[in-house]
């Protein structure tokens, strides 16, 4: 079975990290995209989250800091799990990889009203339909940080 994670990265002021995914990247190139990707083979969902963050923005997350909003089965062979996680302190300069081009810090509210291409990725629409879904029922929005 496949396992994509991706990972809601806030700063100390609720900021959502953006990437940019690059013009040489194979799926959905100069797309907004949220940190993370395929859990390798022999590996669990979170180790896999910190070895993609670590490989794509230069930075090593804490597992215990890491919470769970939500684990999806997309297709018998298929999951999508996201995770958030909130950064101690002074936000990092981000050392990204030739999967993305750039990245930004944005608030919740600037990040839902981005336009969202025909054309999407699943994983990124499916990050957006829950922060939608729970903001609007303010279940989820501004959770406490995680200490």
């Amino acid at each position: 079975m496949k396992t994509v994670a991706k990972v809601i990265i806030r700063d100390s002021k609720s900021r959502i990290l953006i990437l940019v995914r690059s013009s040489s990247h194979p799926f959905f190139a100069n797309h907004l995209d949220f940190p993370g990707g395929e859990v390798e083979i022999g590996e669990d969902n979170i180790t896999g989250i910190i070895r993609e963050i670590q490989e794509e923005l230069g930075i090593n997350l804490s597992s215990s800091k890491i919470k769970l909003l939500f684990d999806k089965k997309i297709k018998n062979n298929l999951t999508h799990v996201l995770y958030e996680y909130w950064l101690d302190g002074i936000t990092p300069h981000l050392d990204i990889g030739w999967e993305h081009s750039d990245y930004k810090w944005l608030d919740e509210t600037e990040l839902l009203k981005q336009e969202l291409p025909a054309a999407i990725d699943p994983y990124y629409k499916d990050v957006i339909n829950f922060l939608t879904e729970h903001s609007q029922r303010d279940t989820y929005k501004k959770l406490p940080k995680i200490s």
